[in-house]
């Protein structure tokens, strides 16, 4: 067993310092049980204990399909102290078997049944777990850790799974518990609103806690279905102090009666897996007086990069700076296809934000770091990167221990993130790069929408690319029709900008996380359908495309097309041709924006629309994807 003296190898670790320090704290409250740091500490061993003795070895994979709960956080902290690498996974997935496979996964821990799983020696359910919990066995010394495998996050994705080692854990909630603004205390209660099967949930909002002995509070519906309909009286019957949440759950928060009084005891309220809209931002305050603290970080990064906790004050848009013993550079280019620069982007050549070599050139366009105020790729260097990508861990961060992400923003003159929206999921009208949170931003804005997504139908031959729109209208209004929406967007976006088609969908797709899905509302919408691949991230990684419905978006279930006609067009719509279709030929397009004054470089919404184009991708970052923790709501 570790001596409390000595610095810590492996995460688990971290669960026996707790039970030692804080054994008699309540540490999880899940389902009106509590269960004591002591109590998980001991479970814990006898859990390591069964891992060990199922002949299950040292960086075995071991795939953890449980719902977001108590026994998830039991079986995640036994893994790690009986040296197996976790494989954490939603549990609703039915393709456990693929994701088995593709990690080699040699034990499956599951909820209930006993699922065949081809390759998978070793199968721990229900009753195993309930067994953990009352089993007196001796203390187990931790097995492995420092730069051994830990977790292996993302695995259920069609893309590569990321390598997360016991330091990068170990770095990772360090950092987070050393934000000024964090100010835990021993009597503090969490609502876990953000799954522990995902990084996110795990490191940013459970592992924290152990460092003073407080409580988490879990749900009784797993945040990853995505109710959240009893997380309010779950708050206010539990006396929670700190909300670790996503735009989603302060949307849910916003929307029930009384949010106030259900709110009265949380001190503190952080938000990541996607910007906070401005008005949610404000709607919080309003009813609270107090700020939401936002954040932002990848699974690559193994957990926040940086927050507005490490700032003096909290401010819409931004996701502040970054955290201890982490740095931030923006990697950017010259401008767009014409070569003009961002417009309004103060320049401050002087003033840069690491100094290293730049990174590789993309198309020429984002190259070499560069001074505050540009925008450009986020790439980070710290103690809690990721190792690499699975299985050979190749590319991780460089030699010089940069990593280059899929991320765009901006660091304003305060030295402050901003996030703009993900390179690869940008694309490209007349030439000129068009960042579909923008668009997304600008629909958002209509009384009666209440979200959008935006990407694009590739161009064919000489025509250009036509964004498209997918719509959800707010409850109790009557959907605004082509005309209308024509007219609003052409009052305040350019033309190259203007979705050309638009479709309305019963709800928006959202990730675990609570994050708008673009993939997926795209191909609800009918856009993949009938070989029209959507320019979503560039170029569509075809397998992380839901399935497509019928072949016309007017056919979809719960979807009503709205695509112009050449006839449906009134005196504030493009006066646009159209081909056979009825689609907007973009042909004519002219990328000309209309005349506007300065812009702020601290408004996404004013960024203008001649920014830096993303070019092809870095390999080192083909598979970054922030469906992970503080990014953006963008995957």
């Amino acid at each position: 067993m570790t001596n409390a003296s000595e610095p810590m190898v492996n995460w688990a670790e971290l669960i026996r310092t707790a039970g030692q320090r804080h054994a008699a704290r309540i540490a999880i409250i899940d389902s009106g049980r509590s269960i004591s740091w002591g109590e998980l500490d001991a479970a814990a061993d006898a859990g390591a204990a069964d891992l060990l003795e199922s002949g299950s070895h040292r960086g075995d994979r071991a795939l953890v399909a449980l719902p977001s709960s108590a026994d998830l956080v039991l079986t995640l902290v036994a893994t790690a102290r009986a040296g197996l690498v976790a494989v954490p996974v939603d549990p609703h997935r039915a393709d456990l078997a693929t994701v088995a496979a593709r990690v080699g996964a040699r034990l499956l821990l599951v909820a209930d049944g006993s699922p065949e799983v081809a390759g998978v020696s070793t199968v721990f359910a229900a009753a195993d777990l309930r067994r953990w919990w009352t089993a007196h066995r001796a203390p187990v010394s931790a097995v492995g850790g420092g730069e051994d495998l830990a977790v292996l996050a993302r695995a259920s994705r069609s893309y590569r799974a990321v390598m997360i080692s016991h330091h990068a854990v170990l770095a990772a909630v360090a950092a987070a518990t050393g934000a000024p603004g964090s100010r835990l205390r021993a009597d503090d209660r969490a609502v876990m609103a953000l799954p522990v099967h995902h990084l996110a949930g795990l490191v940013t909002a459970f592992l924290p806690l152990a460092a003073v002995g407080a409580a988490a509070v879990f749900p009784e519906v797993d945040p990853a279905g995505g109710d959240l309909s009893g997380l309010p009286s779950l708050i206010r019957s539990a006396k929670v102090t700190i909300i670790p949440g996503s735009p989603g759950v302060y949307r849910a928060l916003l929307a029930t009666e009384g949010v106030e009084r259900a709110l009265a005891s949380v001190h503190l309220m952080t938000s990541g897996a996607a910007p906070l809209p401005s008005s949610d931002f404000s709607a919080i305050r309003a009813v609270t007086g107090q700020h939401v603290w936002e954040g932002y970080g990848i699974s690559e990064s193994t957990s926040v990069v940086a927050s507005s906790l490490v700032t003096a004050r909290s401010r819409a848009g931004s996701v502040g700076c970054a955290l201890g013993g982490l740095e931030i550079r923006i990697d950017s280019g010259t401008g767009d296809a014409a070569g003009d620069e961002p417009p309004g982007v103060p320049q401050d050549p002087g003033s840069r934000v690491g100094t290293d070599g730049g990174v590789d050139a993309l198309d020429g366009n984002l190259a070499d770091v560069t001074g505050m105020g540009d925008v450009g790729r986020i790439s980070l260097r710290g103690a809690t990167l990721f190792s690499g990508y699975w299985p050979d861990g190749a590319d991780g961060p460089g030699e010089d221990g940069w990593y280059c992400t899929e991320d765009v923003g901006y660091l304003d003159d305060l030295g402050e993130l901003h996030l703009v929206d993900r390179a690869d999921e940008t694309f490209t009208v007349s030439g000129f790069t068009v960042y579909p949170k923008e668009i997304e931003q600008v629909l958002a804005a209509h009384p009666d929408i209440a979200a959008a997504v935006v990407g694009a139908v590739p161009g064919t031959g000489s025509k250009p690319a036509r964004v498209v729109a997918v719509l959800s209208a707010r409850a109790g209004v009557e959907r605004p029709g082509v005309q209308q929406l024509q007219g609003y967007v052409a009052a305040r976006l350019p033309i190259f900008k203007r979705p050309t088609e638009f479709a309305f969908v019963d709800a928006i797709p959202l990730t675990e996380l609570g994050r708008q899905d673009r993939v997926a509302a795209l191909g609800l919408a009918g856009f993949v359908a009938g070989g029209r691949s959507v320019a979503v991230l560039g170029s569509v990684r075809p397998t992380a495309v839901r399935a497509a419905q019928p072949e016309s978006a007017a056919a979809a279930p719960g979807v009503d097309s709205a695509v112009p006609s050449p006839d449906d067009q009134d005196a504030t719509a493009d006066p646009t041709p159209h081909d056979a279709d009825g689609r907007a030929d973009a042909e004519p397009f002219e990328p000309t924006a209309p005349e506007r004054g300065p812009e702020q470089a601290a408004d996404l919404d004013s960024l203008g629309g001649r920014l830096p184009g993303a070019g092809n991708r870095r390999a080192r970052s083909l598979s970054d994807d922030d469906d992970d923790l503080f990014g953006s709501e963008y995957s």
